[in-house]
């Protein structure tokens, strides 16, 4: 759906992780935001994958 003020900014991960990582945000600040967020997520939850596997 597109038009007027329906922006939106999505980022999806180019690295391999366990989940699809997608991230979206109406403002380039919000995704820059969201994005790092989720990237240390990602890497908490691949950090508690291995701490569970040893």
């Amino acid at each position: 759906m597109y038009g007027v003020g329906s922006r939106r900014f999505t980022a999806i991960a180019a690295w391999q992780v366990p989940s699809p990582l997608r991230a979206e945000a109406v403002t380039v600040e919000e995704l820059r935001e969201r994005m790092r967020e989720a990237e240390l997520g990602a890497m908490a939850r691949v950090a508690d994958l291995t701490v569970g596997a040893a």
